[in-house]
């Protein structure tokens, strides 16, 4: 193989690990910051609050449907409005924002793909360009514990026992498709590895003819 063809190999491998992974966080978000999914979360802390259901819904709307001077969620971070970067993440701006990053993910896998499939000289390095990065994203299935601690931890007393329901809708979507691209990545390394080992063994059998 060139060394130019290593090169692009490489970079879309590492390419395809970091958009597989991103794609999923960002649909998980993108589930979490939806109208209806966010609405019974805050109804309960309203309830708590003694607020009716008009004053809910007025403020609930005035909040998820805030338009804020520094544009989108990428120019909030460098200029927070005053409700803070949180307040913009739970709008719409930010479910958006989500939505549109796990499409541009889905893109950039599919052309990380794309240059695996075109630089891989054998159909062996080829499910292996493939099969790694899928499992090495699917890896991060893993992580729903220690965020799951970390976020029932770092949650005020009285919102706690309604931000299990909300972890729950995250990692519904983070669990599923992260074990999808765990169990793909293994299919698809194992069948590279064997297929290695059967071309490696018709290379000694052409020669001798």
């Amino acid at each position: 193989m060139a060394w130019w063809k290593k090169l692009l190999f490489t970079i879309s491998t590492l390419a395809l690990t970091f958009a597989l992974g991103f794609s999923v966080l960002s649909l998980a978000f993108s589930n979490l910051t939806d109208k209806e999914t966010l609405r019974p979360f805050i109804q309960n802390l309203a309830a708590e609050q003694g607020l009716t259901q008009q004053e809910f819904d007025e403020q609930f709307n005035r909040i998820y449907e805030a338009r804020y001077p520094c544009g989108g969620v990428l120019s909030c971070i460098n200029n927070p409005p005053e409700d803070g970067l949180g307040a913009v993440l739970i709008s719409r701006t930010g479910h958006e924002f989500f939505s549109q990053s796990a499409g541009y993910a889905v893109v950039v896998a599919l052309i990380a793909a794309i240059g695996v499939l075109m630089c891989a000289e054998t159909w062996s390095g080829r499910l292996r360009g493939l099969g790694l990065p899928a499992f090495v994203a699917g890896l991060n299935v893993g992580l729903q514990p220690i965020v799951e601690a970390a976020a029932i931890r770092g949650a005020p007393e009285e919102a706690a026992a309604y931000v299990q329901p909300l972890l729950d809708t995250v990692f519904t979507t983070f669990t599923f498709y992260y074990a999808i691209m765990l169990i793909v990545g293994i299919a698809l390394s194992i069948a590279g590895f064997v297929l290695l080992k059967h071309e490696r063994k018709r290379m000694p059998a052409a020669g001798a003819q």
